[in-house]
């Protein structure tokens, strides 16, 4: 369009240099007179402003084009402000700004990670709600929710995050949109299949934090020494662990995030549960043999989530779950879904030691 209205113009200015006198005579002050008003009202012409008008606007667009192509500081941007770090992940290889400052977490288990090693992100997505976990406590204030999973994008480009963390289960099809707007880690998978110690490393090193990591694990892992220390017969008890819902229930696994935990500790598992390749197995209510065990741990969820989702006393007085052996022992104990399945990561793996050192440990003395 621009070039065939040039065409056309250049056409306009032929006519209007005949008008004015076919052959220009540059030597006589009439002709350099006349050229002079007829650049005047070349310049003046409809047709010429409009010319300008299209050249500008095929100038912008291309401006515009050319950004869209590269959005993301994740590549040349970043090799031109500074240091910067080169992090493998699922997805490849990311260029990272040494010290990322505005950082968008697109699940719980960068957020509990990202807290844990000292990094407040500004914006955080969850799978299921808005709310941030109430286990993280006042660690979540200031905080910007970008939606459910899939998040809300806008709602991130308005953050101008300069890194983005989430996962493949949920982000794959979104990474190169994620990509344009900031620098993107994804990790395999959701930390619910146990893999959270790598991927806590994975985050340290996103987050330009790999000396805090290892503080952390030695932590954690004195801790799960020290219960190890303290359980009598650990290796004698099977500990179940379960989630009900209308009509059915679903024990974790041993290569679960609570599964992985427990593994940890030595804790023994009903045979039924120690398979691996799954993090969580559907089952009938009637499928008692699934669920038994010495113990108990059963996960539970405010009944506005999930309808059916039984405290301790309704599920100890169920006529049907009346008869396996942890509930005749007592030994059923409720915990909060939302370290146990959604924590997925260091913060979250401290909380469940809480509840190990509480129902193992204290309510046998």
């Amino acid at each position: 369009m621009v070039l065939e209205f040039a065409k056309l113009s250049a056409r306009r200015l032929e006519v209007e240099q005949l008008a004015c006198g076919t052959q220009l005579n540059f030597d006589s002050e009439f002709a350099v007179g006349s050229m002079i008003m007829c650049l005047r009202r070349w310049l003046k012409s409809k047709q010429v402003r409009q010319l300008i008008y299209f050249i500008l606007f095929g100038l912008t667009l291309t401006a515009i084009c050319a950004c869209n192509q590269n959005p993301s500081p994740q590549a040349d941007d970043l090799s031109t402000s500074g240091a910067v770090r080169v992090v493998k992940h699922a997805m490849g290889e990311t260029k990272i700004a040494t010290t990322p400052q505005r950082v968008v977490v697109l699940d719980t288990a960068p957020l509990d990670a990202a807290l844990a090693l000292g990094v407040q992100p500004i914006g955080a997505s969850l799978p299921r709600t808005d709310a941030l976990p109430a286990y993280l406590g006042d660690r979540t204030a200031g905080i910007t929710p970008v939606g459910e999973n899939p998040p809300n994008l806008e709602s991130i480009v308005r953050l101008q995050p300069d890194l983005i963390i989430g996962n493949t289960n949920a982000h794959r099809q979104i990474y190169d949109k994620l990509s344009r707007i900031a620098p993107t880690i994804l990790t395999a998978g959701n930390s619910t299949d146990g893999q959270w110690k790598q991927e806590l490393r994975l985050y340290a090193a996103a987050l330009g934090r790999t000396d805090a990591v290892q503080t952390l694990l030695n932590d954690y892992n004195q801790r799960v020494k020290k219960l190890k220390q303290q359980l009598k017969q650990a290796d004698d008890l099977q500990v179940s662990v379960i989630l009900t819902a209308q009509e059915w229930i679903a024990f974790y696994t041993k290569t679960s995030f609570p599964g992985s935990v427990l593994q940890d500790v030595g804790l023994a598992r009903p045979p039924i549960q120690n398979i691996e390749g799954k993090s969580w197995v559907q089952v009938s209510q009637e499928d008692l043999q699934s669920i038994d065990g010495d113990a108990i741990f059963l996960l539970h969820v405010a009944s506005d989530k999930m309808p059916g989702s039984f405290t301790v006393n309704q599920f100890v007085k169920n006529p049907l779950f009346s008869q396996l052996k942890a509930v005749k022992q007592g030994r059923v104990y409720e915990v909060d879904a939302e370290v146990w399945h959604l924590g997925s990561n260091i913060l979250g793996a401290n909380r469940i030691l809480d509840d190990l050192f509480k129902y193992l440990v204290e309510n046998t003395h």
